[in-house]
């Protein structure tokens, strides 16, 4: 199995010395968190990073996923690395509390992320992809989309996902000829 390294001694030097990290976290917004309290958010995601998810990466390569009678079946393991990662916040470190979120810093979650992708880069995809989808949302969706799905994505309950492709167009987003068109019934669109 591949070697998880994380050298959280440069990670604390980037964070404290270099970004400045406790000056953004004594901001109101985030309820002037310490050094210490950061500290040990940070040593608390390397270990979780090193003993739940750093555990899928051989599954990852050597399984990956498969479609079964229809249905995505992951490598052993995801889904309970996945209900332990969700339930415990880590998705949603920099998120508000009032959507469900620990409302850390978002270098906090970026240096978060970083340990977490090191880990698994395959797993983060699934939560990973559910926050940015769920950010997107709560950035430009309507009061109504916030309260119905960011909380839901956040948490794990609900997934996310990015489709940027499509059979004439590949990776070409500019060739994409995909709409969404209202319809009728608020809130929804034809593709």
């Amino acid at each position: 199995m591949p070697e998880f390294k994380l050298d959280l001694r440069d990670m604390r030097f980037i964070l404290k010395e270099q970004v400045g990290i406790e000056s953004i976290a004594s901001a109101e917004r985030h309820g002037a968190l310490t050094w210490s309290d950061l500290d040990l958010v940070l040593v608390e995601g390397e270990r979780v990073a090193r003993e739940v998810i750093h555990p899928l990466q051989e599954g990852s390569d050597r399984i990956g996923a498969k479609l079964v009678d229809g249905q995505v079946v992951l490598a052993p393991g995801y889904d309970k690395a996945f209900r332990q990662f969700t339930s415990q916040g880590w998705n949603a470190a920099s998120v508000t509390p009032e959507l469900g979120g620990q409302g850390l810093p978002h270098t906090m979650a970026a240096a978060l992320a970083d340990m977490f992708i090191g880990a698994c880069p395959s797993f983060y995809f699934i939560p990973g992809l559910a926050h940015a989808a769920a950010r997107v949302i709560e950035m430009v969706g309507t009061p109504t989309q916030r309260a119905t799905y960011c909380k839901k994505m956040y948490m794990g309950t609900w997934g996310g996902t990015m489709c940027l492709t499509e059979a004439q167009a590949g990776t070409a987003v500019g060739d994409l000829r995909t709409v969404a068109e209202r319809t009728d019934r608020e809130g929804t669109y034809r593709i």
